[in-house]
C-alpha cells in the first residue's frame, strides 16, 4: 500500500517528507526542546525556493511535494494552509476538517492507527529528504521519526542530511542548523 502511494504521488521523485509528532509524545516528554512547527516551516520553504529556481537553480519540471506524517489535527491544519496542493497526506483522522474534537488532544492516546503510522513511515521514507522530529535531550526525540531515518538511509546510503559538523549525534536524523 505504501509503494502505491508514493507512486501515485510522485514522492520517491518529487517529495520530501516530515515526521511531526505531538499528541500524546508531547504529553509524555514535553514540547520544550523538540522541533518546532517553525523550524518544520522553514525547512519546507528553503526546499520549495530551491525547487522553484530561486537562487540561480534550475526550476523543477514537477512541483515538489511535502509529505506530512503528523498525528496532530492542528499541526496537519496548518501545513494544509500553508502548503496547500502540495502538501500530501496519507489517510484521514478525527479533526482533520476543523471539528472539534471531542476528547481534550492531552488525553487522547493516539488519533491515527498504528498501521497508518507505520505506512506513513515507509512512504516518508521512500522520499528524496527528511525532517523528523528531534529532542533537545537524550529520550524526548521521537522513536518514530528515527526508525523514519533508518529506513531512509537504508535507501538512500550515500545521502548526506547536513554537512557533518552540523550533524546532531544525539538525533542523526536533525542538523543543528
Amino acid at each position: 500500500e505504501a509503494d502505491a502511494f508514493v507512486r501515485e504521488h510522485h514522492l520517491d521523485e518529487d517529495g520530501i517528507a516530515l515526521h511531526v509528532r505531538r499528541t500524546d509524545h508531547a504529553v509524555q516528554v514535553g514540547t520544550a526542546g523538540t522541533t518546532a512547527d517553525e523550524d518544520f516551516l522553514a525547512w519546507v520553504d528553503q526546499h520549495l525556493a530551491i525547487a522553484s529556481g530561486q537562487g540561480g537553480g534550475l526550476k523543477r519540471v514537477r512541483p515538489l511535494k511535502v509529505f506530512l506524517a503528523a498525528d496532530n489535527p492542528a499541526t496537519r491544519m496548518q501545513f494544509r494552509k500553508r502548503y496547500g496542493g502540495q502538501l500530501v497526506l496519507y489517510g484521514s483522522m478525527p479533526g482533520d476538517n476543523g471539528e472539534q474534537l471531542r476528547t481534550a488532544l492531552g488525553k487522547a492516546t493516539r488519533l491515527t492507527s498504528v498501521e497508518q503510522a507505520l505506512i506513513e513511515a515507509v512512504v516518508a521514507s521512500r522520499c528524496s529528504e527528511f525532517k523528523g522530529t528531534a529532542g533537545a535531550k537524550k529520550g524526548t526525540g521521537s522513536s518514530f521519526s528515527m526508525m523514519i531515518f533508518f529506513f531512509f538511509k537504508n535507501l538512500h546510503p550515500k545521502h548526506r542530511t547536513c554537512v557533518p559538523s552540523d550533524l546532531d549525534t544525539s538525533f542523526p536524523w536533525a542538523c543543528r542548523k
